[in-house]
């Protein structure tokens, strides 16, 4: 599972956007972008949703139920 640096990051350098330029266009500051992708913020779904959505790209989450090795380690 990716995490939000890594999601917002690789979205912004697959668009081939500055950390200045993605924040331009989501009207929001460059500082944000950097503390998102640095992890040093944790951004709700909804601002990780809009900075992707203005690098180009859409969200999409899936719910699926546990394989059995991964029900058992989250019980143990």
């Amino acid at each position: 599972m990716l995490d939000a640096a890594t999601l917002l990051r690789d979205a912004r350098t697959r668009a081939g956007l500055s950390q200045r330029a993605l924040a331009l266009r989501a009207g929001t500051a460059a500082s944000t972008v950097a503390k998102i992708e640095t992890g040093r913020m944790s951004p709700t779904v909804a601002l990780l949703d809009h900075l992707l959505r203005a690098a180009g790209f859409e969200a999409v989450t899936r719910l699926e139920l546990p394989s059995p090795a991964r029900r058992e380690r989250a019980t143990a």
